[in-house]
C-alpha cells in the first residue's frame, strides 16, 4: 500500500504580535520536502513520527510530500499558505497513483 504524506501545522492566534510567514518554520523543524520528512522525524515521539512508525510497523510505503510547521504565532498570509498548499498538493501529484 502506498500513502502519500505531509502535512501543515500551525497552533494560530489572532492575539499574538508574532508575525508569521513562510520562513517562519525555520524556527521550529524547517520547511521540508521529501524524504528530509523521513529523516527529521523517524524515531521521534511526534505525531508525524508516530505515524512514520505505525507505517513501517504495518508495511507501507510511505511517499513524503511536502511538511511546514511553525510555533504559535498569528495568521499566516494567504500567499504564503497557497505557496505552502501548492507544495503539499504537487508533492502528491508526483507520487501518484497512491
Amino acid at each position: 500500500m502506498r500513502i502519500a504524506t505531509g502535512g501543515i501545522s500551525h497552533e494560530t492566534s489572532t492575539f499574538t504580535p508574532l508575525v508569521t510567514s513562510i520562513d517562519s518554520a525555520e524556527e521550529r523543524c524547517g520547511y521540508l520536502h521529501g524524504r528530509e520528512i523521513i529523516e527529521k522525524f523517524q524515531g521521534v515521539n511526534t505525531p508525524m513520527g508516530g505515524f512514520i512508525s505505525g507505517a513501517e510497523r504495518h508495511g507501507i510505503d510511505l511517499l513524503p510530500t511536502a511538511f511546514w510547521e511553525a510555533h504559535p504565532s498569528a495568521p499566516l498570509p494567504r500567499a504564503d499558505f497557497y505557496t505552502i498548499l501548492k507544495d503539499l498538493l504537487g508533492g502528491i501529484s508526483s507520487v501518484e497513483p497512491i
